[in-house]
């Protein structure tokens, strides 16, 4: 399953060509890296940091082995069938809160909050559909397929969209 670390740096090109370096700035304001986290669960670490500038991830979250992309085959025999991958991305952005008082934000901050969420979902989707092109360009993947984009939040003062890519290697 090698073939996936070449896989996971074009997943986080196509999100830095979004986020980081992007054409037109987001919403809620570039970032200034897209980060590789270990494992299934991403720790917001950093994102409460100076002006809060938001985080992007890309995380890679199963690895199997499939004879009917993108359905995992539970009755392949060991190393048999083509390699596939789920690949997780997502990005957080700080939310209005209630403040000191118990007032909730203002009517405009959650509207705003919205908007900049729908932003980057719509960035998160751009970057998969670029990513998955290239993937197939350079012929490291046999196909890809996506999620819907989803909100986790807000809560702690955080509203995060996740997305994830499936894909078959090459």
């Amino acid at each position: 399953m090698r073939g996936i670390i070449p896989v996971t740096g074009q997943v986080i090109e196509a999100l830095r060509d979004q986020f980081v370096d992007p054409v037109s700035p987001p919403l809620g304001g570039v970032v200034p890296e897209v980060e590789h986290r270990p494992g299934m669960d991403v720790a917001l670490d950093g994102l409460f940091v100076g002006d809060c500038p938001g985080l992007v991830w890309t995380n890679v979250i199963r690895l199997f082995r499939t004879d009917q992309f993108p359905a995992e085959s539970d009755t392949i025999a060991p190393c048999r069938g083509t390699p596939a991958a789920i690949i997780q991305v997502g990005a957080a952005r700080c939310v209005g809160t209630v403040d000191a008082q118990g007032y909730p934000p203002s009517a405009e901050r959650m509207e705003h909050d919205a908007l900049v969420g729908l932003d980057d979902a719509a960035r998160l989707e751009r970057a998969l559909c670029l990513a998955a092109r290239r993937l197939e360009d350079k012929n490291l993947i046999h196909s890809a397929t996506w999620s819907a984009a989803e909100p986790i939040g807000p809560q702690g003062g955080v509203l995060a969209w996740v997305m994830s890519l499936t894909v078959q290697l090459a």
